[in-house]
């Protein structure tokens, strides 16, 4: 797998495409705990400015496999609007639309290790658990490389420099905003603005909000959770993994880390 924070030559839509928007169908996907909620905010605030200007409807959500591969299988080609979808495990049918234009893909990565430090915190789930939530996601990684049409974002990349990442994205969807609102979705999906809605969370009402398989309050048009945030820092993997565990993952993910571009040394600083 070779992934790079410039996009894959992305194809045009497909010949006889009835979508009538500007914007292109966006799968964001990715690595969990890889700034993936990030990746879709933004998008979703890009499909609200072109949706605004040319007078049309807009969706953004969060969909998992079954009901992904659903929406495509009957609305590909058709949404009255810009239309963003969040999905952490894109089908055979989410691949196809990658592969063939009709989609584009924003992906979200991470080194491996830090992504089990955090499922552990973020779900509550074993070691074991989240090492193999994160090598299933390694796999499906490596499929929307296959596919193609996709801009891959590198986790510690995007927060060294967020807003030329903002910009990046706009680029890669062909999208014509001016610096005033790409600086605005920067803002608004910044660390202070992400907190302060998680941090609203835990205090709004119950029709207000959704709830996720793990009981978590989640925001129903960012996605996030009520404890969304943690430390957010790059290595996190070597204060909260044990050496057993830290040596274990380097086993799991060795050649896949120096192909991503990680240090594979298991050792804790």
């Amino acid at each position: 797998m070779s992934l790079s924070s410039q996009p894959v030559s992305p194809a045009g839509a497909p010949a006889g495409s009835s979508s009538p928007s500007s914007f292109p169908l966006v799968l964001c996907t990715g690595m969990l705990r890889s700034g993936s909620t990030w990746s879709f905010n933004v998008c979703r605030l890009m499909a609200k400015v072109i949706a605004g200007r040319e007078g049309r409807p807009m969706a953004a959500t969060y969909l998992t496999r079954e009901p992904c591969e659903k929406f495509l299988a009957t609305q590909l080609g058709r949404c009255p609007g810009p239309t963003v979808l969040k999905v952490h495990e894109p089908g055979p049918l989410a691949l196809n639309a990658l592969r063939t234009g009709a989609a584009r893909g924003v992906s979200t990565y991470r080194d491996p290790r830090d992504c089990v430090a955090s499922m552990m915190t973020f779900t509550g789930r074993s070691f074991d658990q989240a090492a193999r939530s994160i090598s299933a996601a390694l796999d499906l990684l490596e499929a929307s490389a296959a596919a193609g049409n996709t801009l891959f974002i590198r986790y510690e990349d995007m927060l060294r420099d967020r807003a030329a990442h903002v910009a990046q994205i706009a680029a890669f969807l062909g999208l014509s905003l001016d610096a005033k609102i790409l600086s605005r979705i920067d803002q608004l999906t910044s660390l202070p603005a992400t907190q302060r809605i998680c941090e609203d969370l835990k205090q709004r009402p119950a029709d207000k909000l959704l709830r996720s398989t793990d009981d978590h309050r989640v925001d129903p048009e960012t996605w996030l959770h009520d404890n969304h945030i943690q430390s957010g820092r790059p290595g996190r993997w070597r204060d909260e993994l044990t050496p057993a565990q830290a040596s274990a993952l380097q086993q799991e993910f060795g050649t896949r880390l120096s192909r991503m571009g990680y240090d594979a040394n298991s050792e804790r600083a």
